[in-house]
């Protein structure tokens, strides 16, 4: 069966686990492209186009979070991924939570990165409303020009910028309204694994950032009826 997202995939069988990267709003997959590089090396690295992004298709309507959860199981499905790592960016992260909320069983870690699991007020759902009915009439270009040093730091390399500036005017208008609009509509809740001394990870639009010394989140004590890892 062919699937509906459009993907990268990359990397050779090895016997670490696959890495899956799902895209922030308004970008694509190609926003992955140096974590891509880097990981594909060692392990096979699955990075969809989420519907209505990069070379997937649009459908009409309202996208929930939880039918772009639905597309990347059916992907990982068609590709025979069966244990994962999963990465999310912004509204990825929440895609991400709601991937765990449905297939759980199936991911082996979790990357929330730039994100939020809190339920959309009444006052951020109008916002999306607002800009999906301007994005709709106007496009993506004007909108790009305005929140592209918000995306990016103003003094990142000229290339990052132009690459995340072409990522938001190549979206459909069509298609970024639908989950502009939907937002998370419910608390969203996700294992608490301790912190791990292991690499960081930046997206290519930080790339030119000094990373900050990382602060504990707060975190809720488990159940004991699941172990921890």
């Amino acid at each position: 069966m062919t699937p509906f997202l459009a993907y990268e995939d990359k990397g050779a069988d090895s016997p670490l686990l696959p890495l899956v990267l799902i895209h922030g709003h308004p970008f694509d997959r190609t926003m992955w492209a140096p974590q891509v590089a880097a990981f594909a090396a060692e392990r096979r690295v699955v990075a969809p186009d989420l519907r209505g992004y990069g070379a997937s298709p649009v459908t009409p309507g309202r996208t929930p979070l939880s039918r772009f959860a639905e597309d990347v199981e059916d992907l990982l499905d068609t590709l025979g991924v069966d244990r994962f790592v999963l990465a999310g960016l912004s509204m990825g992260g929440q895609i991400a939570l709601e991937c765990y909320a449905r297939f759980g069983d199936r991911v082996r870690g979790l990357v929330l990165a730039d994100t939020s699991a809190a339920p959309e007020t009444s006052a951020g759902k109008a916002a999306r409303a607002a800009m999906a009915d301007r994005l709709l009439v106007e496009g993506l270009r004007g909108y790009a020009d305005e929140v592209l040093e918000k995306m990016v730091a103003p003094y990142a390399d000229p290339e990052v910028k132009a690459h995340v500036h072409r990522m938001m005017t190549a979206t459909s208008p069509e298609g970024v309204p639908r989950p502009c609009a939907a937002g998370p509509t419910a608390p969203t809740t996700a294992p608490c694994w301790p912190r791990s001394p292991s690499r960081r990870w930046w997206s290519s639009a930080r790339t030119t950032r000094t990373p900050r010394s990382p602060r504990p989140a707060p975190c809720t004590p488990r159940s004991p009826t699941r172990p921890s890892r």
